[in-house]
């Protein structure tokens, strides 16, 4: 999960898939865990293990666990300020991929003011 901020989802996913098609499934599985067991902050880590192991829809889906869109929004209000790399992903796929325009637009809001911070 670290070093992907510069990537945009699509390359992160493509990249992803070459790297699962050199290991054996178990071994991916396990390497994947490890990766997302290092991020700190919970909501992350299951938004982040639900993209890489199950896809996209999987993470809009963890996302809407937080309930009604207003407090999708107001997660992604809390998310983007998590110093976890894997931030901007998740929160660029959210961006790219979230069937409701109100909570796609907060996440596309949410990159750009993390972005804006970290000075990326």
């Amino acid at each position: 999960m670290l070093g992907t901020d510069d990537a945009d989802f699509a390359e992160f996913r493509a990249e992803l898939e070459v790297w699962r098609g050199r290991r054996t499934p178990a071994d991916a599985a396990r390497e994947l865990a490890a990766a997302v067991a290092e991020l700190e902050d919970p909501a992350l880590r299951n938004l982040a293990h639900r993209l890489v192991m199950a896809g996209p829809q999987a993470l809009c889906d963890a996302l809407a666990l937080a309930g009604s869109h207003d407090r999708q929004v107001a997660m992604i209000g809390r998310l983007w300020r998590s110093p976890s790399t894997a931030t901007d992903t998740v929160l660029g796929a959210i961006g790219e991929l979230h069937p409701s325009k109100i909570v796609a637009k907060s996440a596309r809001r949410a990159r750009f003011q993390r972005r804006s911070l970290h000075g990326a």
